[in-house]
């Protein structure tokens, strides 16, 4: 009964964390991040529900309304089926990852199991027990058990409101009697239900033309690796592992880089990668792909640094046409969106700040001018004004400017996977990415900076 109650718990964070996550990709949020749960407050054994919110210094009363009304949301009318079926999957792909894995779990993790159970008394009994424990209990938990969770923990007695900000004169928090006035307009107005986006179509509609391994070497220097190059001119290099049995990692390398761009588009090469994880890939925004991989093992992400561009990720083998799917996407269809743009921008002005008002991040910056002698090319953090000289459209062109030739790439592949699903998944995902045959395989450019 405790496990399943716990389970219920785990539910619940996901799925209030999914709708305050969806309210963060606002043009203008009321939060950098916020999340909620039930559990230690100060000390162990003393456990209370909890919602929380980093914000920026003018945002304060903003996110406090915003936090009450959504914890009035659920009180009022509870989550939806297709929440609770999605937390669900995330919940069961989690263990099932790490029974999959029991045999080769890292001892960071097992002492933790100790710690936990020697401070707290927490049992320990293993993932094999637990892991059929949650397939036993988990699809029998009901929408309605969890939404009476809300009404025990979300009641006008036993609150306590916590406001901590840094100590200047430009941030004006808001009064006990302001905070307490928030908190009665709140519990007075009327909500309207969430209304749940779920997303039924695939992630690739149309599946791209496959192309062709056109050689295959075994690489002499490194055991049990082989080299494909493809009839794109791409080159993947791959080793079949046996250290995790549900891993597959990913990556994707190719020289160049922001330093192939001027000072004038420096802040939008610098943030072009960061911008189109933010606005999603083909027509899905980042919230669209968090839905549809529920329950999936799939983690792929592009970069853009000094001297190169790629990808990197992992996957699991019952996942990896997902994660190839999804690279091939990032390639071919970044997209770009004007309000998910506003809110990257607005979020970051609101972390940046935060950082710098730190005094460690401070000399941080400090210590990275004097050992770049002041090269605007080399910074740790920007100041939060410089987020504004980013610009959506030429972050994009830039974007697609430095994926836009496969030929220049080499893919890495390593982990537990089956070989001849993966030359297919090869040949259909990464063969057909466009590539430009005649083109001079391009280099980094040396910016000059010596520490």
């Amino acid at each position: 009964a405790d496990y399943r109650r716990n389970l219920m718990y785990q539910l619940y964070e996901g799925m209030l964390g999914d709708r305050l996550n969806e309210i963060s990709q606002k043009p203008e949020p009321p939060y950098i991040y916020a999340y909620s749960g039930y559990g230690d407050i100060v000390g162990r054994g003393s456990k209370a529900y909890q919602i929380f919110a980093q914000v920026s210094d003018e945002n304060i009363e903003n996110a406090l309304t915003v936090l009450l009304t959504e914890n009035k949301r659920v009180l009022d009318f509870g989550f939806n089926g297709s929440e609770l079926e999605r937390a669900k999957q995330e919940i069961m792909r989690r263990y099932e990852k790490s029974y999959n894995e029991r045999a080769k779990t890292n001892s960071a993790n097992i002492v933790q199991e100790y710690i936990t159970h020697f401070l707290s008394g927490e049992p320990a009994p293993g993932i094999e027990f637990e892991f059929d424990l949650v397939k036993k209990q988990l699809p029998n938990i009901t929408i309605a058990e969890i939404n009476e969770l809300a009404k025990n923990w979300i009641t006008k007695e036993n609150r306590v409101v916590i406001i901590t900000s840094s100590d200047k004169e430009s941030v004006k928090l808001p009064t006990e009697a302001r905070v307490l006035e928030i908190m009665n307009q709140i519990d007075a107005i009327k909500v309207t239900k969430y209304e749940d986006k779920v997303i039924t179509e695939p992630l690739m509609a149309t599946l791209p033309a496959a192309g062709k391994i056109v050689k295959e070497v075994k690489l002499p220097k490194i055991e049990d690796v082989t080299e494909l190059t493809l009839s794109n001119g791409a080159k993947v290099v791959y080793k079949k592992t046996n250290f995790k049995d549900d891993e597959i990692r990913i990556s994707a390398y190719s020289a160049g880089g922001t330093s192939l761009y001027g000072d004038a588009d420096m802040y939008s090469a610098n943030y072009a990668s960061q911008v189109i994880n933010e606005c999603g890939i083909s027509k899905f925004s980042d919230t669209d792909i968090k839905k549809m991989m529920a329950g999936k093992n799939v983690r792929i992400t592009p970069y853009i640094d000094d001297n190169s561009e790629g990808i990197f990720g992992n996957t699991s083998p019952k996942d990896v046409e997902t994660a190839f799917q999804m690279m091939h996407l990032y390639f071919t269809a970044p997209r770009k969106d004007e309000a998910l743009f506003k809110s990257f921008v607005t979020k970051n002005k609101g972390m940046y700040k935060n950082l710098l008002s730190n005094p460690q991040f401070f000399f941080f910056m400090e210590l990275e001018k004097i050992m770049s002698q002041d090269n605007p090319r080399s910074f740790g953090f920007p100041n939060p004004e410089d987020l504004d000289k980013i610009n959506l459209d030429r972050a994009f062109e830039i974007y697609k400017e430095r994926f836009a030739n496969a030929k220049d790439f080499v893919f890495t592949i390593v982990g537990n996977f089956d070989e001849p699903t993966l030359k297919t998944l090869i040949e259909k995902y990464i063969a057909s990415l466009p590539a430009n045959p005649t083109a001079t395989p391009e280099k980094f450019k040396d910016l000059g900076i010596r520490p």
